[in-house]
């Protein structure tokens, strides 16, 4: 399936987006879904900042927007693509350029919302960061120990 991105979207340049210094404060290590607390494929409001599980799990975000039809703007957070609820899509079939039925949710690119793909993109690289850094500790600590545990060794045997 191929998806083709908005270039055009009403939406994201006629909305006021979060503020950036209120995104920058989402705790990204800790998300989950404000409804069902789920942690997998989640998306982000890019209109007020909270946090609901996909379509593909059990849909909050749409229940979110249909709530709020002005909150139909979001982020997700596996893929960090920018979606629209309210523009319709342009999906095509990968096999043949035959068009796939129109649904609600538009796959969108624009640069008014770089600078949230940015901060989230870089927290993902920090943690990966953190998390080598990690390993590598576990790593030495694991060398110390056996280390320790050889030189018991040849001092039992003495």
């Amino acid at each position: 399936m191929i998806v083709n991105p908005k270039k055009d979207c009403p939406h994201v340049e006629n909305s006021t987006l979060i503020d950036i210094e209120k995104f920058k404060k989402i705790p990204f290590g800790d998300l989950k879904c404000q409804k069902c607390e789920e942690i997998n494929e989640l998306w982000i409001c890019l209109i007020c900042g909270e946090v609901y599980c996909s379509r593909y799990i059990k849909g909050h975000f749409l229940e979110h927007n249909k709530g709020n039809p002005e909150h139909c703007l979001c982020l997700g957070t596996i893929d960090l693509s920018i979606w629209c609820f309210e523009c319709i899509n342009d999906k095509q079939n990968d096999s043949n350029t035959e068009k796939q039925p129109k649904e609600k949710g538009s796959y969108i690119e624009s640069k008014k919302t770089n600078d949230y793909i940015k901060i989230i993109s870089d927290f993902n690289i920090a943690r990966c960061e953190k998390k080598k850094e990690i390993s590598r500790e576990e790593m030495e600590i694991e060398k110390k120990k056996k280390k320790v545990k050889k030189q018991m060794k040849k001092k039992i045997k003495f």
